[in-house]
């Protein structure tokens, strides 16, 4: 279509014949309006598939969300830690009551030998001498 649609009224035609060249070139106008607009419009949905800003807003509470998690596990940790370090605290005061403990015992069991050694010559002397009576020493 011509890009001047004005040079093409004649002014020699009719008015039937001027009213259809005005319509003519109305209706194409229009048509070119549709196609704009329909251009237009794609070029407006195409923007939009480009906008990523709710692409990005998700994103960053996401983000957000991830450190509410870490820092609940981070405190998780840190009281994990702490309790460890008072088990570690009790196993160290149960081995030192265990080495007391295993220290007093073997001196109970060195006090019984050595009762046990004295009974046992205290028996053997008494053994080696003679009794008249069953208990009673011998009378010389």
């Amino acid at each position: 279509m011509n890009d001047d649609s004005t040079c093409d009224l004649n002014p020699s035609h009719s008015n039937d014949s001027l009213l259809a060249e005005v319509l003519a070139t109305v209706r194409a106008i229009q048509g070119q309006i549709t196609e704009l607009t329909q251009r237009v419009t794609a070029l407006k949905v195409e923007t939009r598939l480009y906008d990523t800003r709710p692409l990005w807003e998700r994103v960053l509470a996401e983000i957000e969300s991830f450190r509410t998690e870490m820092t609940k596990l981070w405190t998780e940790v840190n009281g994990l830690r702490a309790e460890m370090a008072g088990l570690r605290t009790e196993v160290e005061g149960l081995r030192t009551e265990m080495a007391g403990l295993r220290s007093e015992t073997n001196k109970n069991l060195r006090d019984i030998n050595r009762q046990l050694e004295f009974l046992s010559l205290e028996y053997v002397q008494s053994a080696n001498q003679p009794t008249g009576l069953r208990g009673a020493p011998a009378s010389t």
